[in-house]
């Protein structure tokens, strides 16, 4: 019955009903992009994911489902691509130069690494893969060691986004995109880097046009280590397969699927350390896509997640499955002149079995509809509204509103408002073990947010600053009592969060590029005497020197570059929660990349931690100290 609604719906649009107009040419619509973006070439990709993806880099689609001039849009983002002058990028360490934001590493290559925005915690934040939920059922989070080496690019929206995306979007989106615009020669890439610890990263991608229908991508990754701490050995594994189809100019089919596959040891705390304990992981995803134009987006898709620990402090191994099930269906239509409007529906079904949560089995109806209106080419407002049934907890509504005005090419003004919100997870609310223990009765996170801010680029340097605030009331946290030390989680924080946040670039001629950021993040729990919300540093900085393609001789150039980063001190645990209460003291981190490119290939050495320092991001895991690492990069187009 779906399957026809769907061919119902295509058969009955046409090319032109859509404000976008991007199959029109002329259209008043190009004509406002075109205005926005500049005099560059404007070329719609033909992706295969449910957020339109554009080849234009001026362009970003997370922060309002359309594809949308970058200096135009209504919200604080950051988009993380691939870095020429690193060609052995680590795209964990890019995570942790994002203005706003805080990365919780637990060690070196292998270790658990989350991702916070704006002093939220990681479960707070929505992880996508081309547009469908990645998000763990059970523990909500998203570990970054399992990225792939095929992303085209990853946008990071700063702000609540359940007004489009749902539950879990309380302080930002992620999505990661895989899926571009087939290249016009056949491309590959190879990479291959060795350095201290037997640390080993090698990763190829392949991407072809097998006719003039259809596009082929493959990639894999494969990253080993024997770990800078006893029992930090890893090995894990990352495959992908992508196919795009079109049949005719105006439909696109797409499907992908990815694997990733891990296992290592689990070293432990430093003041409690478990040399034998072992973990593994078993991710798979799955989605399809049916596309009209930029009319009508279908998908749908499957992530089953597969864990195994082995504790040797009791002799137990338990095993936890979750399987995450989706659906979205968006439509754009542009009913008035100015106006252009997005709406569509979401089904998504939980399941998980788990030694310690049990069985379980949760399903989500979502309906939206998001309103763009220009009254003028320079003004945009846009306005949207979700509703969430989510079966087990009560209705959620999600209310938004953002406007932009650009005076020119070259400055924008912008502010926003939201109310998102996060649902406990399986593990909140039904975790069982001698010293934690669930609770049921947990209701959802709640949150709203206000935030004004300004981009200016011009063609040598550019600018952007915000100032945002946030209320979020009945944070999930977990309480232990003194005498049986047993843990319960319960909402019991409210915590009101501000703060700024600068960016800037500056092109220093054709080769050398300098790049600032600094954030101020104030998170005080108002439910506790106005104390500091446990790990969320005050002042963050990041500085970024790059030399890029300064050419020695015809066939050779050289790439340079050097980053620094700092975080400000963090509390861990404050009076009263563990007497006396203790934190984390701030740090400088360097690293720096040198490398030679011959015709294709590229020659690199690498420094982390390149001044030796002696750092924790969270309390009781030491990172790596300096490491040296060198590596090859080989890159065709035919």
């Amino acid at each position: 019955m779906l399957t026809a609604l769907m061919i119902s719906l295509i058969l009955a649009a046409s090319p032109g009903d859509s404000l976008r107009g991007l199959n029109t040419p002329g259209s008043e619509a190009n004509v406002v992009l075109d205005t926005l973006v500049g005099n560059d070439n404007f070329k719609p990709a033909a992706p295969a994911d449910s957020l339109p993806v554009f080849a234009l880099k001026g362009i970003v689609v997370t922060a309002t489902r359309t594809p949308l001039a970058q200096l135009a849009a209504p919200a604080s983002f950051s988009i993380i691509g691939s870095d020429p002058g690193d060609p052995g990028q680590d795209v964990v360490a890019a995570f942790s130069q994002v203005p706003g934001t805080n990365s919780g590493l637990y060690g070196g290559l292998g270790s658990m690494a989350n991702f916070s925005i704006r002093g939220s915690s990681a479960e707070q934040v929505l992880f996508l893969l081309n547009g469908m939920p990645l998000n763990s059922a059970l523990n909500g989070g998203y570990d970054l060691k399992k990225l792939n080496a095929n992303i085209k690019r990853i946008e990071i929206v700063r702000g609540p986004a359940s007004a489009l995306y749902g539950a879990n979007a309380l302080a930002g989106v992620v999505n990661i995109i895989t899926v571009d615009d087939a290249p016009e020669k056949p491309y590959s890439k190879i990479t291959y880097q060795y350095g201290k610890h037997r640390q080993q990263t090698m990763s190829a991608v392949l991407s072809r046009q097998l006719n003039r229908f259809t596009d082929i991508t493959l990639s894999a990754d494969w990253k080993s280590t024997d770990g800078e701490r006893p029992n930090s050995d890893y090995s894990g594994s990352n495959y992908l397969l992508g196919l795009k189809i079109r049949p005719d100019s105006l439909i696109r089919i797409g499907m992908e699927y990815q694997s990733y596959q891990s296992i290592g040891g689990s070293p432990g705390n430093i003041s409690w350390q478990t040399p034998n304990d072992r973990m593994s992981d078993d991710q798979q995803d799955y989605y399809a896509s049916l596309e009209y134009s930029d009319i009508v987006k279908f998908k749908i898709g499957q992530s089953q997640i597969s864990t195994f620990y082995y504790y040797e402090y009791n002799n137990t191994a338990p095993e936890n499955f979750s399987r995450q099930s989706n659906a979205d269906l968006q439509f754009t239509y542009g009913f008035w002149k100015g106006f252009n409007t997005v709406w569509g529906g979401a089904y998504q079904q939980l399941k998980s079995e788990s030694d310690n949560s049990g069985n379980h089995r949760t399903n989500l109806y979502s309906a939206f509809v998001n309103q763009e209106y220009r009254p003028w080419r320079q003004w945009l407002i846009v306005g949207g509204l979700r509703y969430d049934k989510n079966y087990g907890h009560p209705a959620q509504t999600s209310p938004s509103a953002s406007t932009s005005w650009q005076f020119n090419e070259r400055w924008t003004i912008y502010g926003n408002y939201g109310q998102a919100y996060r649902v406990p997870t399986i593990n909140e609310l039904y975790w069982k073990d001698p010293y934690m223990s669930g609770n049921p009765a947990l209701v959802p996170e709640i949150s709203q947010q206000y935030e004004l801010g300004t981009r200016y680029k011009e063609n040598f340097y550019n600018i952007s600053f915000s100032t945002y605030q946030r209320k979020t009331n009945d944070m999930i946290r977990w309480l232990t009592d003194s005498n049986t030390w047993i843990t319960t989680w319960a909402n019991n924080l409210d915590v009101n969060t501000s703060g700024i946040e600068l960016t800037g670039g500056i092109s220093m001629g054709k080769h050398l590029v300098f790049d600032l950021n600094y954030s101020l993040c104030r998170a005080r729990v108002t439910s506790d005497s106005s104390r500091e919300l446990n790990y969320t540093p005050a002042n963050s900085a990041s500085l970024t020197l790059s030399l890029s393609d300064f050419p020695v001789t015809d066939h050779l150039s050289l790439s340079w570059q050097l980053n620094t980063q700092y975080k400000d001190r963090q509390l861990v645990s404050h009076p009263g929660e563990f007497d006396p209460g203790f934190e984390l003291p701030r740090y400088f981190v360097s690293g720096q990349t040198l490398s030679l490119k011959i015709h294709d290939a590229v020659l690199f050495y690498k420094i982390d931690n390149l001044f030796n320092a002696e750092y924790q991001v969270r309390a009781g895991y030491p990172m790596p100290r300096r490491s040296y690492a060198f590596g090859i990069s080989l890159e065709l187009w035919d």
